[in-house]
């Protein structure tokens, strides 16, 4: 223990950027994870029972006889014995409880929080950082998972509830296929003091021109702008022609002109914990500039409701480039016609077409607030001296494997729908 609190507990704390904190002492207590918490039981009680019907057959006796005499108890105790290995044997694959996976933890309880903990429907914070001390880690040193590996799979939620909101899944020991609408490729795991970096390679911005329409979307926004709507019929036709002219001949996908070296300088980390993310603030120039070459108008990080604009459509899809992993086995990098999968970089960077692609929608990074009534930005490109996040809010509609044994960070996307 490395501090003991007021209360002669050893204590811990953690307090982070936008001013939130928990404090916490060291408990320890039997925990498990995953299945139906609210039928585990009941299943239990279907294996139980199915023995002792076994047995019932075999000794001719009810369990309630066991009560009467010494010897029918010893004999329906031996009986039982030798069914549940002969059930064990039979099912020595499947587990019937949740608590089969139950294992001693260490962990902090929380006797104080701040900030977006009393406020944001998650309180605490579930460590899953490399280290001995996260949750997966006690899990595998207890034997009750195989690899050094889990991923995180993120879905919105229609509805928010404090009693429980289904917003994804958590995959311990590997990941889920299944789970899968794109095959997962492979970046490179760059470990940063037991946080999970990765190396970005190139930032594009891409505009997929089948939303509401790149033409009306410019008019709009430089209507706004500049607080003119006087013009004629007449004039409105030939801006919106000439638009459709240059929308003919604008690029779909650009490149941000970053200095690489100084972008990675302090490391790019990948962290659920972190809702939004963030990024060195010298890219923000960079990134305007690109988003006035690729959709005519300026970038505005807030935008109200009223102004017609939706950034969830009408807004180009931020795509990161991550160094591929090293020794990735060739099914890894293309399908069985030898195609390179989908998520990787193939002709956007022949010199690195094995690099993945994160595509970072505008509904993840255009969020829509109902006190203020407008979209705000939630990819920040404002940090000074400290590493980047890729946070949650760019994780959203994939599948991520934090695979420590083979030091990579595979990215799938997925709807995150677990039968």
């Amino acid at each position: 223990c490395k501090q003991v609190d007021e209360f002669n507990y050893c204590a811990m704390e953690m307090g982070y950027a936008e001013g939130s904190s928990w404090h916490a002492y060291e408990a320890k207590d039997w925990v498990y994870l995953g299945g139906r918490h609210d039928r585990a039981e009941e299943r239990r009680l279907e294996m139980e029972e199915e023995v002792e019907k076994k047995v019932e057959g075999k000794t001719g006796v009810l369990r309630n006889m066991q009560k009467d005499t010494e010897e029918l108890e010893e004999e329906f105790m031996s009986a039982a014995h030798k069914a549940e290995n002969l059930f064990e044997e039979e099912h020595v694959d499947e587990h019937f409880s949740a608590k089969d996976y139950s294992f001693e933890m260490g962990f902090g309880c929380q006797y104080k929080i701040t900030g977006l903990f009393k406020t944001q429907l998650a309180d605490g914070i579930m460590g899953m950082e490399n280290s001995s001390r996260s949750f997966w880690h006690q899990m595998y040193s207890a034997g009750m998972m195989s690899a050094k590996a889990f991923a995180l799979c993120f879905t919105y939620a229609d509805k928010i509830s404090r009693e429980g909101t289904d917003a994804g899944a958590v995959t311990l020991g590997g990941a889920n296929e299944d789970m899968h609408t794109s095959p997962m490729v492979y970046a490179d795991n760059i470990d940063l003091g037991g946080w999970y970096g990765v190396r970005i390679n190139a930032v594009y911005l891409r505009y997929d021109k089948g939303g509401n329409g790149t033409v009306d979307t410019r008019r709009r926004m430089d209507e706004e702008g500049e607080n003119s709507t006087n013009s004629t019929d007449e004039e409105d036709k030939d801006s919106q022609d000439g638009d459709e002219e240059a929308t003919e001949e604008s690029p779909t996908i650009v490149k941000l002109n970053i200095d690489l070296d100084r972008a990675n300088s302090k490391g790019i980390i990948v962290d659920s914990g972190t809702t939004e993310s963030y990024f060195p603030t010298h890219m923000n120039f960079p990134f305007q500039e690109a988003f006035k070459t690729l959709m005519g108008f300026d970038f505005k990080s807030q935008v109200l409701g009223s102004s017609g604009v939706n950034p969830e459509t009408d807004y180009p899809t931020i795509l990161l480039q991550l160094r591929a992993a090293p020794n990735v086995e060739d099914d890894g990098l293309m399908d069985e016609n030898g195609v390179p999968l989908a998520g990787l970089a193939g002709e956007i960077d022949l010199d690195n077409p094995n690099d993945v692609i994160l595509e970072i929608p505008p509904k993840n990074y255009m969020k829509w607030s109902k006190n203020s009534k407008s979209y705000t930005n939630r990819v920040h490109m404002t940090e000074l001296s400290t590493y980047g996040v890729i946070g949650a809010n760019a994780m959203f509609g994939h599948d991520i494997l934090f695979d420590v044994d083979n030091k990579r960070v595979g990215f799938a996307k997925s709807d995150c729908v677990f039968d």
